[in-house]
């Protein structure tokens, strides 16, 4: 015909087919992609992974390590303390945590709990896996509501004073840092033998910093902030790292009196190597884990469409071989 609208074509059986085939590519790639962050750190087999998006304590905090079957453990679940359910302003469960259109590499209902700085914690048992006496890396994202007080606080921890049973420290400075991020490792459990690393940048209130601090034994301690290196410590470093009984905490350390964070945190990792030098060189990978943890979560939006297409693409070669 010429003029007017042309007729519609019917829907056919084979372009039926085509157009269910093409809505679970999508919905295929979508999966994929739904959170890249969480499987490249399962990936890289932390001994303990707490994704802490429980909405009620009474769940405790689950190790997505341990239901992911990593081979260095078995479950090392967590126990929420003090936290106010339903949520109020300063704490709760089940909160917003770092998440997409943000963070496109994690799921867009991401949540996590609100620490209210007074006595909201986790713990978990003293456990072989927790026992790490060579190199490892803590992470974390973080969100501080603020700084007060003057007592440093805890962001990950085996690090109790009571009985000298200091080990390691993922930690917010108030004392003297003013909010600056830390790293303390202890030989033997004593605070006088301690060696601890300490930024020059107070960390940001009110917006979300992955963290990373690693220990290399007697040779380097390093803290990751979003990807980069922050500062490093390559003198006095010690040889070891304390065997100690104190349960693993997060958003507490030393002390459960003074030494509670104020804010969000999230994705807490412990693992048995250090991220940033796998084969133990004293060098910094050039394939640096650290860095492609944080590139994972917050993806060059060229480089995550390009992925994105290139996994569709495969898998619409894969089901047009399978049909061809």
């Amino acid at each position: 015909m010429t003029g007017g609208m042309p007729f519609a074509r019917r829907p056919t059986p084979r372009r039926v087919r085509a157009c269910v085939l093409a809505a679970g590519l999508l919905a295929a790639c979508a999966a994929a992609a739904a959170d890249p962050y969480s499987s490249l750190v399962l990936s890289h087999h932390p001994v303990v992974y707490y994704r802490l998006g429980e909405a009620a304590s009474a769940s405790g905090a689950a190790d997505a390590a341990d239901a992911a079957g990593s081979p260095q453990q078995g479950a090392q679940n967590g126990t929420y303390h003090g936290f106010s359910e339903p949520p109020t302003a300063s704490s709760g469960l089940g909160l917003a945590g770092p998440r997409a259109p943000t963070y496109a590499g994690l799921d867009a209902a991401n949540a996590c709990p609100h620490f209210d700085g007074a006595d909201d914690y986790l713990s978990v048992p003293d456990g072989a896996a927790l026992d790490i006496t060579g190199a490892l890396t803590l992470e974390a994202w973080v969100r501080p509501d603020g700084f007060s007080g003057s007592s440093n606080t805890g962001v990950v921890a085996k690090y109790v004073g009571d009985g000298n049973q200091r080990a390691y420290d993922l930690y917010v400075d108030l004392q003297e840092g003013g909010g600056a991020p830390g790293l303390v490792i202890s030989p033997d459990g004593t605070y006088s033998s301690a060696a601890t690393l300490t930024s020059g940048t107070p960390l940001a209130t009110g917006t979300w910093t992955h963290l990373a601090a690693t220990y290399l034994p007697g040779t380097a301690m390093r803290l990751w902030r979003n990807g980069q290196l922050d500062c490093e410590l390559t003198s006095g470093v010690p040889g070891s790292v304390k065997d100690s009984s104190a349960d693993l905490w997060i958003g507490v350390q030393y002390v459960l009196s003074n030494a509670f964070f104020d804010g969000y945190i999230d994705e807490v990792a412990v693992y048995d190597y250090a991220l940033d030098d796998v084969d133990g060189d004293g060098s910094i990978d050039a394939a640096n884990r650290v860095a492609a943890h944080y590139a994972a979560a917050v993806p060059e939006p060229l480089a995550l469409g390009l992925l994105l297409a290139g996994a569709c693409a495969a898998f619409a070669r894969r089901r047009g071989s399978a049909s061809g």
